[in-house]
C-alpha cells in the first residue's frame, strides 16, 4: 500500500516493464498522483485501487491498462493508453472509474469499462449518463 497525505505530487513511474497494482495507491491530500508505464502496461488486480482526494489522477501507459477501481473525490481523472486498450478487469463488478468531474480517456484500440460520473470524454467524444443513478458502460473500438 502506498499513501501520501499532503499537497505534493506523487509519481510512480516505470521506465521499462509493467506496473502491477495489487493494493491501494492513494494521494490523500490536494496533490496530484501520476502512475506511468513508459514502455509497458498498468495492470490492476481485484483488490488494486488508485485514489486521489482533490488532486489530478493521471494514469498513462504505452501498453494495456486493466482497471479495477480508480477514483477521485473532486479532482480530475485522466487515463491514457498510447498504443493499446483500456479495459475493465474480468470479474470486477461495479464502476471502474469514479469521478465527480468529467473523466478524460485517450485510447488507441479498445475502451471497455464502467464509469460513475455525469459524463466522460473518450477520444474527444463526450458521453453523458441518462440519470444520476445510472452507470455508463463504455465499449468502443478504434482503429
Amino acid at each position: 500500500q502506498v499513501e501520501h497525505i499532503g499537497s505534493g505530487k506523487i509519481s510512480l513511474v516505470a521506465t521499462l516493464g509493467n506496473i502491477n497494482v495489487n493494493s491501494t495507491v492513494t494521494q490523500s491530500g490536494s496533490g496530484d498522483l501520476l502512475i506511468e508505464a513508459y514502455d509497458g502496461a498498468i495492470l490492476m488486480n481485484s483488490v488494486g485501487r488508485i485514489n486521489t482526494d482533490s488532486g489530478l489522477l493521471d494514469i498513462r501507459a504505452t501498453g494495456n491498462i486493466t482497471l479495477s477501481l480508480v477514483s477521485s473525490l473532486t479532482g480530475d481523472v485522466f487515463i491514457k493508453s498510447e498504443l493499446e486498450s483500456i479495459r475493465y478487469l474480468t470479474g470486477f463488478t461495479g464502476a471502474n472509474i469514479l469521478s465527480s468531474t468529467r473523466a478524460q480517456i485517450e485510447v488507441a484500440k479498445i475502451a471497455q469499462f464502467t464509469v460513475d460520473a455525469t459524463s466522460i470524454l473518450v477520444n474527444d467524444r463526450v458521453i453523458f449518463r441518462g440519470s444520476a443513478s445510472n452507470l455508463i458502460f463504455i465499449q468502443l473500438y478504434f482503429g
